[in-house]
């Protein structure tokens, strides 16, 4: 299947998963994107607004790191006030940067306040685009031709 056929079904799958797996999937995510240490889920209740965490670990500069992911519907946008939230649990857990990952997409005043704080958003679009240049959950069969894995 050709690349937007196959970001779609990704992000179909992702719908599909339990909240649970959704945060799962979050933590495999960062694990093939970026060189961390101490990755790993909080318990999913009494997190305190944190779904995974880990330690960036780069040559010049260590920072904790703090990702709410959230598989939501597509009309369901994340608003503001839930950012506002995520961003008093980033910094009553003393993280450095943080990272929101969504199926949906952000309302305006969300991206607007999470601007404020450097909090990095990814919107099923991006998330689906991230998985297939990394080639998490697909396969690349030939020159932009794609099968689910």
């Amino acid at each position: 299947m050709q690349a937007t056929a196959a970001r779609d079904e990704i992000l179909d799958h992702a719908l599909d998963i339990s909240p649970g797996q959704f945060e799962q999937l979050c933590r495999i995510l960062i694990r093939e994107s970026e060189k961390t240490r101490e990755l790993q889920l909080t318990p999913q209740s009494g997190d305190d607004g944190i779904d995974v965490h880990a330690v960036i670990d780069r040559d010049l500069f260590q920072a904790r790191l703090g990702v709410q992911a959230k598989r939501n519907n597509e009309g369901n946008t994340v608003s503001s006030d839930t950012m506002r939230t995520f961003k008093g649990s980033l910094s009553e857990g003393d993280y450095h940067v943080g990272t929101f990952v969504t199926t949906s997409s952000f309302s305006n005043p969300a991206i607007s306040s999470a601007e404020k704080r450097y909090i990095r958003l990814i919107d099923g679009q991006r998330l689906a685009e991230i998985m297939l240049q990394s080639e998490l959950g697909v396969v690349q069969e030939g020159d932009n031709e794609y099968a689910t894995d």
